[in-house]
Formats: structure tokens, sequence, C-alpha cells
């Protein structure tokens, strides 16, 4: 749609016309592929039903505002899109375009898309239609990316199947945009003459066929065009043109290319499909293992298999979009563990020795009963480890997430589900979440091991920051994250909150949005950093670098004893201190109980009543005192200074003193 003025023209010779008329008669509505060997019928639209398909199409409503163009489009297109002026009967979809007001706008139309209903990569992409006649009328039957990898538009592609303007009904185009984006774009075009007749009087077959490194141009199977030059400044040839793509059909009023319509436009004006269809060669690869019919217990251990030529180099596994692993040797499978329940997609994707990808039919299975809330990469993620965003649980609005609209903003990466996604730049890279409004939500289904964590979250906003909260099964657990303005969409930053305890087991964790717009792109679950492994976070350990896991402080100077050199704080260093734990001679003499601890004296000659004074004159009450006393003697005998009958005989009289 995006097309400017043709760069090459081609004419029929008299010879190709004859030919043409003496066998078009002969000629099948959908013919077979001109050049694609054994191709296959993989997707088709008949239009036979009573209204517009909507498991192959998507409106696309409103003036391009709604989503982020300038009005018009970007064209400078002057109808507002409707899905009312769409109409399926009697075996043809009319788009139909009228001369009144709606919304600002004096003209309405229709635009639709196969985007996440009908995507693909390479085949025969045909229509039979009949065109509109009139002064600023714009019909087009073409293609865009589906998921923008190589930048925005031109960078990406775009393929115009056909294209026509009302006021040359003769006429029409064959366009490719590609290079750079926006306004480094570049076009190659060709138009086609009409040898009799117009576009508008009869219906005509318009398709083109793709394949790697070529796109040819049809019109009732003749080839008017071919191109297998272009580039893409995202990627090397065959860049932008090997990647998925989906289908748009629309009707636009006025515009760049045909301008605005005049006192001869005659209103209302039809544009007639009569259907739309898609051929592919048959694919090299299908999966074997598991098939839709098997029954699938959760939890048990699934190995899916796929079978591929002998050229192919490596095979990866997918449920929907997620890429669950890959393996480069066959037999080429993948297992994935302890299978939850669910209903999943999945797809086998080869790549061969030169590069190319083809992937096979999708194999829709149930595991357990029913189609229940599901983590999508069919197993719980592991905590601790890191949670990518857009891998949130299958099960949709309201029950997986809760989004503001039906529809993903980002066009990525799960296009029919209403969470908005969109490629990240951030390390690691992938997809991230965005376009967030408060009140929204997003689950994961994790299997969290039980303890103490550090929850961080990478988050990015070009405008005031926002604050979101985590919950797992229900109850908060961060409590508010709140961050400010981060420079822009893609410039990332951590936020993170210490010290949140777990559960164990599988358990439902909630992403909430409460305040602010922001895009997130991981969750981040591991244990406080431990250097030394015994169980206490660095940050709280009075010994981080020497195992300590009791935290044993004798002279309580906040440095543990295992690595204090000096644990009862006497100036006496503990290489040199003959009572590490205490004093030869006390200051303080504490009678003994009994004739078993006179003095308190230990098994080295060496006498606790010091410290015993001291927590004797710190301690609370009777019970502190007694707490402290034993951990002194649990100190002393580790470090073999009493035995074990005297720290008994101590312990006992401590907890029968008086003290304090």
């Amino acid at each position: 749609m995006a097309i400017l003025e043709p760069a090459r023209r081609y004419r029929p010779s008299r010879a190709l016309v004859l030919l043409t008329l003496l066998l078009g008669s002969a000629l099948p509505a959908a013919a077979a592929c001109a050049a694609l060997p054994d191709c296959v019928l993989v997707w088709a639209d008949e239009f036979d039903g009573t209204a517009v398909d909507p498991s192959r199409w998507t409106f696309q409503l409103g003036d391009g505002t709604e989503v982020g163009l300038p009005p018009g489009w970007g064209n400078n297109e002057m109808q507002y899109y409707r899905a009312e002026n769409a109409t399926v009967t009697d075996g043809f979809l009319t788009i139909t375009a009228r001369e009144e007001p709606f919304a600002g706008r004096n003209y309405t139309s229709a635009r639709m898309r196969s985007l996440g209903k009908g995507d693909w990569t390479f085949g025969r992409m045909e229509m039979r239609a009949r065109m509109p006649i009139g002064q600023g009328l714009w019909p087009a039957f073409w293609m865009l990316p589906s998921d923008s990898i190589y930048g925005t538009w031109a960078a990406s592609g775009e393929i115009d199947i056909v294209e026509y303007v009302g006021s040359q009904p003769y006429r029409i185009f064959g366009t490719l945009h590609y290079g750079g984006p926006w306004p480094w774009n570049v076009y190659s075009s060709t138009d086609y003459y009409l040898p009799t007749g117009t576009f508008h009087d009869a219906f005509h077959v318009f398709a083109i066929e793709w394949e790697y490194g070529e796109i040819r141009w049809y019109v009732d199977d003749i080839l008017f065009a071919a191109r297998s030059s272009w580039y893409s400044t995202g990627g090397p040839f065959p860049a932008p043109f090997d990647a998925d793509f989906h289908l748009l059909l629309n009707l636009a009023v006025g515009g760049n290319l045909p301008g605005p319509p005049d006192a001869s436009t005659i209103f209302p004006q039809e544009y007639v499909i009569d259907y739309v269809r898609v051929y592919q060669a048959p694919p090299p690869v299908r999966i074997t293992s598991p098939t839709a019919s098997d029954v699938i217990p959760p939890g048990d251990d699934l190995t899916i298999t796929a079978e591929t030529a002998p050229s192919i180099r490596l095979v990866e596994f997918l449920q929907g979009s997620a890429v669950l692993g890959e393996d480069a040797t066959p037999p080429y499978e993948w297992t994935v563990p302890n299978v939850a329940a669910g209903c999943y997609n999945l797809r086998a994707r080869t790549t061969d020795a030169f590069g190319l990808s083809s992937i096979s039919p999708p194999v829709e299975i149930t595991v357990g009963a029913g189609c229940p809330q599901a983590p999508y990469r069919m197993t719980p993620a592991a905590v601790p480890g890191a949670i990518e965003a857009e891998d949130y649980d299958l099960g949709g609005q309201g029950i997986a997430y809760e989004d503001a609209n039906a529809y993903n903003n980002g066009t990525a990466y799960r296009r029919t589900e209403g969470v908005d996604l969109e490629r990240t730049t951030d390390v690691g890279l992938g997809f991230n979440v965005g376009w967030t409004v408060p009140g929204e939500w997003i689950e994961y289904t994790v299997d969290a091991t039980a303890g103490l964590y550090d929850v961080e979250v990478r988050v990015a906003s070009a405008v005031a920051g926002g604050t979101l909260h985590i919950e797992f099964d229900g109850v908060d657990r961060t409590g508010p994250l709140t961050f400010p303005a981060t420079g822009g969409w893609q410039s990332w930053t951590t936020v993170r909150v210490q010290d949140v305890a777990l559960g164990g087991g599988v358990q439902t964790m909630r992403l909430a949005i409460d305040a602010g717009e922001f895009n997130v792109n991981r969750i981040t679950i591991v244990p406080p950093p431990d250097a030394d492994g015994d169980g206490v976070p660095d940050r709280a350990d009075n010994c981080p670098s020497t195992s300590n896991p009791a935290q044993s402080d004798h002279d309580r100077d906040g440095q543990g004893d295992a690595c204090d050199e000096d644990d009862d704080g006497d100036e006496v260093p503990d290489g040199a201190d003959a009572c590490i734990l205490s004093d030869l001679t006390p200051t303080v003499v504490i009678d003994g109980c009994d004739s078993a601890t006179p003095n308190l004296l230990g098994a080295s000659g060496c006498t606790f009543s010091d410290d015993i004074a001291a927590a004797a004159e710190d301690a609370a009450n009777h019970g502190e005192f007694v707490r402290r006393v034993t951990q002194l003697m649990n100190e002393a005998k580790a470090a073999g200074l009493v035995t074990g009958a005297q720290h008994g005989a101590v312990v006992s009289c401590a907890a029968r003193s008086a003290l304090p």
C-alpha cells in the first residue's frame, strides 16, 4: 500500500495475448502453482459463510491512529475503516467504500488481515477478485511481516501482490518495499496493462509465487514481473523476504497514490473477492510423535520426535512460538520433563546446510483432561531461575492474563493473544511486555524450591516510570516495586526486592501492574549471594568469607568467630591466646552451683566467669540469660574447651540461678 510511482512497465506481446485468449477459458479458477512443484493448498477462504470468518481474519479499524500511524494510515487516506463495510454473501467477500460521515471522516471502508491466523514464509498467494472503478479508489491485496525481525518499515519488507487505482481500471501494480527504516526505504515496482477490458468488468486471478531469493507476479497465470534482488539493513540476503508474512485486504479512499475522489466518483463502490488461497510446497519435516489422538498423562516426560530429510542440519521443537529445544543428530527428538496438564500446539522447524528453514504442520495435543491454565513451555518454570515475560501461561483473557484490549499491540511472538509484546534490545534479546495499563496482570506457573530469594525485574519506561508487585498463589510477596522513568522504552534497568520467602512446590506467580506505563522483559528469582555457602546471605553474614552457619560471635563484636582473630576480645590474638573464648584469670568470679563447676572452670583451665557475667548484665530476662550461656557453652564445647559433662553442668547452673 505504500507504493510510489512504478519503476517499470510490462505489456504482453500480441502472441501472448492471443494465446491467453485461446486458452483462458480452459484455465481453472484456482490454477496450479506455475513454478512450485507439488505445491499443496495450505490455507483458503472461499467466503462460503454469512460473515467474515474470525478464525482467518482480524479487522483493523479506524484512521490509523489506533496503531500509532498518522491519520490516514500514513498514506493520507480519507476513509475510516469499519467492520460493517465487509460483508459475505453468495460465496463472495464484498468490501464496500461509502461516502458517509463517520468519526471525523467523510468515507468509510474496511481493512482486514490474517496476522496470527495465516502467516507464511514462501508459497503461492492468490486472490480472484473484481475491482471497483472511479477516481480516488485504491484496493489492494498485499503482505506485511508478521514479526518485524529486521526493523521497522520497510527494513522488514512489504509485498504488494496487487494494487490498483480506480481511475485506471486496465492497470495494476506489483511492488516490493525493502531497504532501511523510513525514510531510508526503497521500492521496486512493475505495472501491468490488461490487453482488453478492465479489471472492473470481470474477475481476475492475482498471485505471487515466492521462493527463497525470488518473487514472481502473475495475472491470470501470466507472469508479468520477477524480482531476485533486494536488501535489508537489518540482515543479509534474502532478508527481509525470508520470514513470515501475513495477508491484508483493504479498499482505501483517496491517498498518495490515487488522489482524492472527485465529482465523477460514484459511491458506493465494491471490491468483490471470490476467494483467497495459499499454496506451499510439501513441508520437508513433520512431527511423528506425539499425535493428536495420544493419551498423555500429566507429569510424564513427553518425547517429541520429528522426521525430515537427510540434508537437514538442525531441528528445533516449538510449542506455539517458544523454542523448547533443538537436536542436530537423527533421530531428531526433544523431551519435555514433567509435562503439565493443558492443550499445546507443537511444531518442528528445520534448517538445512544453506541456512534455509521450513516448518512442519502443527500437531494439537491435550495433556490430561480439558484445557486448563498451563505453562507456555509445557512445564512449570523453575525457581530459582529466570522467567521471560513473554512466556506467560496459556489460558487467555481473565484466566492467564488481564489486558485492557483484546489484541497484541506489538504484534510480536504470540500475535493472536491480548498481551502486548514487542522485540526487545535488552541483554539476552527476545521480547518484552509493553503498553501496560494499571490493573493488568500476567500469570506464570512456577515450581519453587522453598527458601529466601531476591526478586529482580527488568523494566524500561519513557514516561513517568511505574509500580508493580508480584504475588504467589494470591499472596503479595514483594510489596510495591516502584521505579522512575529510565529514559526510553528500550532503556533497561533492574528493580529488586530482597529476602522474599517462598514456599516449595508448583504455584502461580502473578505480575501485577499497579501504576504507570512501562515495559517488562524478565523476572529473575535467585537466592541472595552467599559466597561461603553456609546458608546465610552475604549481606547478613558476620563472616561472609568463611562458613559460619551458626553465626557464632563470642565477643559480640559483629565479626563471626570463624574469621575473628580475637574471639574473646581480650586483645590477645587467638594464635597466642591460651583461652580463646575466655580468660585464665577472670575479673569476675561467679560461685559454682555445685562442686563440679567451681568458678565455671573449663577443661583447659580457662574460666567463663567474665562471659557469664556479661550475659547476665546484658540479658533482658532469665530466659535470654540461659540462651546466651547455652550458646557460650556450645561454642566452648565445639572448641574443645569444656567436656560434655561440664557443658551440661554450666547450663544447668545457669538455669537454676537467680540471674539476671
